[in-house]
Parts: structure tokens; C-alpha cells; sequence
């Protein structure tokens, strides 16, 4: 996996054809939109490195749920707020967890240490 780093920052990591990222309720739900938000740059940047899935491992109210999207998803969105002067796209929690698959832990698609 192959770690993509915006403003100094790890924000997720680029498997295959996949973008993988990390988000939770407390910290990354926008609730003026209730949606979750990538920064227009990193789309950017995901299109020109030809990636256009994403899959959001998203820990709401302690339920960990596998969010499946595409960059094009978050482009057309209608959307849209600047955070500390970063143009952010949204698209709305109700429409990704459309998509939603529980997983067993983030840290199995993340790569990182498991109970196994």
C-alpha cells in the first residue's frame, strides 16, 4: 500500500485501484450536510494518479462500517465547504452508507496490527 500524505498529514493509503481512508463521527461528520467530506485537492490528485474508488472505514457510535464511493462521486456533488481555506467536497452519509458493509476492524484494511 502505497500511504498518500495532503498538508503534512497521512490521510489514507492507495491499494490496487482504491483509495482507503479513515473517518469517525466525532471528528470528520460535517452536520450542517451530515456528510463526510474530501479535500477537491486529493480528488485532484487521486484522478491524476488514475485511482477512482474509495472506500471510507468510517467508527460511528462504536459500530465500525466499510463506506464504498467513487472520486467522481465526491467531484459532482453539489456540496461543498472551505475549512481553513481548503475547498472540501461532501457527499451525504445516508447515500454512502447505501454502500455500507460492517467490518470486523480498521485495522485489517488499513494495515495495521490485528488480534489474529
Amino acid at each position: 500500500m502505497n500511504k498518500i500524505e495532503y498538508k503534512g498529514r497521512i490521510i489514507g493509503y492507495i491499494k490496487d485501484d482504491t483509495f482507503m481512508t479513515k473517518k469517525n463521527n466525532e471528528q470528520h461528520l460535517f452536520r450542517k450536510y451530515d456528510a463526510l467530506g474530501i479535500s477537491i485537492d486529493v480528488l485532484k490528485m487521486l484522478r491524476s494518479k488514475k485511482i477512482e474508488k474509495i472506500v471510507i472505514l468510517f467508527t460511528k457510535y462504536d459500530q465500525e462500517i466499510k463506506l464504498n464511493s467513487t472520486v467522481q462521486e465526491f467531484i459532482i456533488s453539489d456540496l461543498s465547504w472551505i475549512l481553513d481555506g481548503d475547498v472540501q467536497k461532501f457527499v451525504k452519509l445516508s447515500k454512502l452508507e447505501s454502500n455500507k458493509h460492517i467490518v470486523e476492524t480498521l485495522d485489517k484494511y488499513m494495515g495495521g496490527k490485528t488480534n489474529e
